[in-house]
């Protein structure tokens, strides 16, 4: 299946696929907010200037959420900060996900409880910033919903005091791959075929390549992994769902290899 179009008709679409999939005794769900509650762990002002915040969901037993990309089906949690005060924009920092079997499908995301580290930054250092956001995501067990959450807190310049619990959870992000990758790029029909090749030692077992790439109307397929020794290799298929040609940038092609035990990423392609 192919995912990473930035669309929420796709998530209506993939909701309304598994809620038909099911007799309507079966689909029968516990209200939303006993499957996942969501709370803003307010953090601390950096040296820079930014604020770190962290986004804590706990999930019902037997439910997961979804990391960016969420496998072969899924809906990526989506942060929509856009009534927010004093904020000029902000980065989300994953922690690396867990690998899911499904029904025959692959699944990336997170059980039980995760927290997402949001670094903002503010228009004015010296001041506030009003939180207020939503975050639209998708939460699964033997049948799948879309949720949106709301939120809102206000953040204090002078708030000092490290979160041990957002510091744990960006220690668990995917560490830099210590070589750059290679790209290569070739057309094919209704597309292009991106192959990737990285030097990295073997992570663990159940290794996944996953390959993201920025752009308008993109659909990336799931990436095709080979592992030759230290040499591993992504192939997969980019297609442009608006029928226009597929453009994106090179060195914003981001790689990530994950596994039982641990996960590397990369950003760019190495030039040559």
């Amino acid at each position: 299946m192919i995912w990473r179009m930035k669309n929420h008709f796709l998530s209506i679409i993939f909701a309304t696929a598994f809620a038909l999939s099911f007799s309507p005794a079966q689909a029968q769900v516990p209200p939303v907010d006993e499957l996942v509650q969501l709370k803003v762990l307010p953090g601390w002002r950096l040296a820079n200037g930014n604020h770190m915040i962290g986004v804590e969901l706990t999930l019902a037993e037997g439910w997961k959420t979804y990391w960016r990309n969420p496998g072969d089906a899924g809906i990526p949690p989506e942060f929509n900060l856009s009534r927010s005060k004093n904020l000029a924009g902000f980065a989300t920092h994953w922690p690396t996900p867990n690998i899911y079997e499904d029904y025959g499908t692959m699944a990336i995301g997170y059980k039980d409880r995760v927290v997402f580290p949001i670094e903002l930054s503010p228009r004015n250092e010296s001041r506030a910033i009003n939180l207020k956001g939503t975050l639209d995501l998708g939460v699964c067990a033997e049948v799948c919903i879309p949720v949106d959450l709301g939120f809102g807190i206000k953040l204090s310049a002078s708030d000092d005091k490290v979160d041990p619990q957002i510091s744990a959870a960006l220690a668990k992000k995917p560490t830099r791959a210590r070589n750059k990758f290679d790209c290569d790029v070739r057309p094919i029909k209704n597309g292009i075929m991106l192959e990737t090749t990285l030097r990295q030692p073997k992570l663990g077992e159940n290794e996944v390549l996953v390959l993201e790439v920025n752009g308008v109307d993109l659909w990336v397929a799931s990436t095709e992994l080979q592992r030759n020794g230290s040499r591993v290799t992504g192939k997969t298929k980019i297609i442009n769902v608006a029928g226009n040609g597929v453009s994106f940038a090179r060195d914003q092609v981001r790689l990530t290899l994950l596994s039982n035990n641990g996960a590397v990423e990369s950003l760019g392609c190495a030039k040559g």
